[in-house]
């Protein structure tokens, strides 16, 4: 009898020691300066977004050299914002500095930050080819819509759907398959493939409940793939991690009172 309780007891213990230390992790993507132009996601709304979730660690789309010199707090808003996510400067870290929350650069731009000026020259030559400006557009429209069409009326539910990941995907595909826009998406993909070892190995490095990875949009369906291969931590969805923590009219106790 006393084996069998000890035997339980200890079962009891390390199912509690798992629960403890399960790790738990939220992939937001943002819409850097369109914030402002989209009404039922702004800076704000994220600003919400991350506090509701309570993150103990957030994983950010900044260098290590950038966020080391604190770019992000010496440089004016539109300064900072032409070279960087500008949520950082106005949202991110601003809270993260009040909650006293652990943040860590995990961005790789150095060769990519080189080449933008080249990719845009290489895309006003291949928009004068008819036959390539058509294969640019089949890529780019369904893009584009995604940031245009009804963005007065998208949320961040609509941003983060599967639908949408695959649009972006399928920009990044079709513009790899042309040659001339080949080099520019290989440079970002070595980019994407530098980001995606730093967010694992921040992962896994680090003790946390429940971190954020905040990064543009477009970074999204890599960093989840790659976070969910790692094993590094649970990914938990928008749906499931922003479930409402106030009750229901109906659902509440007589002497209830919001949460501060």
């Amino acid at each position: 009898m006393l084996r069998i309780t000890r035997t339980f007891t200890f079962i009891i213990f390390s199912l509690a020691c798992f629960v403890v230390q399960a790790k738990e992790v939220v992939v937001i993507g943002t819409l850097h300066g369109d914030h402002r132009r989209f009404p039922l996601y702004t800076f704000e709304t994220l600003r919400i977004i991350i506090q509701h979730l309570k993150p103990d660690l957030l994983l950010i789309e900044e260098d290590p050299e950038s966020f080391k010199a604190k770019n992000w707090e010496k440089q004016s808003e539109e300064e900072y914002g032409a070279n960087r996510p500008v949520e950082i400067k106005l949202v991110i870290m601003p809270f993260a500095q009040k909650e006293k929350i652990k943040v860590i650069p995990t961005d790789f731009r150095a060769e990519y930050d080189k080449n933008q000026s080249d990719e845009s020259a290489a895309l006003k030559k291949l928009m004068q080819d008819p036959k390539k400006k058509a294969l640019l557009t089949a890529a780019i429209e369904p893009y584009e819509s995604v940031f245009l069409d009804d963005y007065l009326f998208k949320s961040i539910y609509d941003l983060h759907k599967d639908s949408v990941m695959s649009i972006l995907d399928q920009k990044h595909a079709l513009a790899a398959a042309e040659p001339i826009l080949a080099p520019f998406e290989e440079v970002s993909d070595r980019r994407q493939q530098e980001i995606d070892k730093n967010v694992v190995a921040a992962l896994k490095n680090n003790s946390f409940q429940r971190a954020i990875v905040i990064y543009g949009i477009t970074h999204r369906p890599p960093l989840i793939r790659a976070i969910r291969k790692s094993k590094a931590a649970e990914i938990v969805s928008l749906e499931r991690a922003l479930q409402s923590k106030v009750p229901g009219f109906f659902e509440r106790d007589p002497g209830f009172t919001l949460p501060k």
